[in-house]
């Protein structure tokens, strides 16, 4: 497998039907049922690629629609970081 062939898988992997659903609680119940505690994802790590694309279209939409930036796009995304370092070490 190439680099790019790589790249694709994983971002493929990241921006998943499932993983939105993850993010809005559309989630099966026996999808998300478990046996163990170690098997259960971190599921706000699988949120956040769809979380940080929810921010920046918001931001594109707002100077779309409002004809004017509706917050600091910079602000969004450092505020975005820190939570999802934050949670990465929990």
């Amino acid at each position: 497998m190439d680099g790019m062939e790589n790249v694709t898988r994983v971002v493929g992997d990241l921006l998943s039907l499932e993983r939105l659903g993850t993010l809005f609680y559309v989630v099966s119940p026996s999808a998300t049922t478990f046996k163990t505690l170690e098997e259960v994802p971190h599921y706000i790590n699988e949120a956040i690629p769809w979380f940080m694309m929810s921010v920046v279209i918001e931001h594109f939409l707002g100077l779309l629609l409002l004809g004017r930036k509706p917050g600091r796009l910079a602000d969004n995304l450092t505020s975005v970081g820190h939570a999802t370092i934050y949670q990465s070490f929990k």
